[in-house]
């Protein structure tokens, strides 16, 4: 997998990050993040996950980033993904979420 990640990505592609995962088991979603972060540096994989996202989807500037005027949802977790994205795993580590401007959840 990460032979075929470092291909694609040598010839350009660009590669996002998403999951298919609803339902009961939505809750694993986070678990692409560690996985693919062991593939590439975690900062790629949240790059991927943001901006690489929007851009793919057309949305540049408008979604996937942290700036004035852009519609954006935050996750803060508890440790520092940067350094150990095991914490994408659990959704129990994303301390306050905000979607849309509204804490819609807040463990701190």
């Amino acid at each position: 997998m990460a032979h075929a990640l470092a291909v694609a990505k040598h010839a350009g592609v660009r590669i996002g990050l998403g999951s298919g995962l609803i339902g009961p088991a939505r809750h694993r979603r986070g678990k692409e993040l560690s996985l693919r972060a062991a593939l590439e540096t975690p900062m790629e994989t949240l790059v991927a996950a943001t901006r690489t996202n929007a851009e793919i989807l057309a949305l540049s500037g408008q979604v996937g980033v942290i700036t004035p005027g852009a519609r954006a949802d935050l996750v803060l977790w508890s440790g520092n993904p940067l350094e150990d994205p095991e914490p994408f795993s659990d959704p129990t580590n994303a301390v306050p979420v905000i979607q849309a401007g509204e804490i819609v959840k807040d463990l701190r």
